[in-house]
């Protein structure tokens, strides 16, 4: 078992000012954080450090901005109490904030699960994520791997794919959360008067569906997702997900905006030029 680090005071308490924090602070490497040399705004900075004391140093208890700043200048980025209080001040819900006694001016700080989702997404944590389908498990696949990508998408969520049917609207029920869920389409090769039943039913759990015909049918080559924060690619018909050996590739965060922008005014393009499917 490994030993205890002698700045650790008391159960996840770190001792800020120890001599063997401060180094091991300064030397961290920091493979799971967002790169420090990338980190775009002063806000961004605090929460950062706010997160690698969280959960690299595992400490548990709110610090002062005072305590942020000097933590931040021993990994050399440049920052005072005021410029900190300033930052978090446009934090929000991206942290936690509490006074320890009624007598506290000054509140302190811990990040938020909002606040590293935040962070997550803007600087895209392992912002490539490959899954590959094998096609043998497609219970699995559709109920398991399928929902535990579908859940990081946010905001607007369209889905492109040539053909459609009841399989559609399966995999559509984990996107529910789409605000708006729309799904561009082709063709299918399903009964049209089924279909729709089927369609009217899901409707009534999933108002925000939208669902339109593209006549040119022949140019949707290509299965994706698009949502306001990653962009997912099908290998195949995204009805079919489980059925059949395929991949799915996940692209999320800024790194990826401007795949998101082209393939959203495609999308749109497309979209206003379609026939409703009611």
């Amino acid at each position: 078992m490994a030993k205890r680090k002698s700045y650790y005071d008391g159960e996840f308490v770190t001792d800020f000012m120890n001599p063997e924090f401060v180094t091991d602070l300064r030397k961290a490497q920091l493979p799971n954080f967002p790169d420090q040399s990338k980190i775009l705004t002063p806000l961004d900075e605090v929460l950062w450090i706010l997160w690698i004391i969280r959960d690299h140093f595992e400490h548990r208890c709110p610090m002062y901005a005072s305590e942020a700043a000097n933590l931040l200048e021993i990994r050399g980025i440049a920052s005072s109490e005021v410029n900190v209080e300033r930052a978090l001040a446009r934090a929000g819900k991206r942290v936690i904030r509490k006074k320890f006694d009624k007598t506290d001016k000054k509140s302190a700080y811990m990040i938020s699960e909002k606040g590293i989702d935040y962070l997550r997404e803007k600087y895209a944590i392992g912002g490539i994520k490959a899954v590959i389908v094998e096609g043998t498990k497609p219970w699995t696949d559709r109920h398991v791997t399928l929902p535990e990508i579908a859940k990081e998408l946010k905001g607007r969520i369209s889905v492109v794919d040539k053909f459609y049917g009841s399989g559609t609207l399966s995999i559509l029920s984990y996107l529910k959360h789409g605000s708006p869920l729309q799904l561009l389409t082709g063709k299918t090769n399903e009964n049209p008067a089924a279909f729709s039943r089927e369609l009217t039913d899901f409707k009534k759990e999933v108002s925000a569906l939208q669902i339109r015909k593209y006549s040119a049918h022949q140019e949707l080559h290509d299965r994706y997702i698009i949502a306001d924060n990653a962009v997912i690619i099908v290998g195949h018909g995204i009805k079919d997900i489980g059925n059949k050996e395929s991949f799915v590739l996940l692209f999320k965060g800024e790194p990826y905006a401007d795949l998101r922008k082209t393939l959203r005014e495609k999308f749109d393009e497309r979209w206003n030029n379609s026939t409703p499917l009611n």
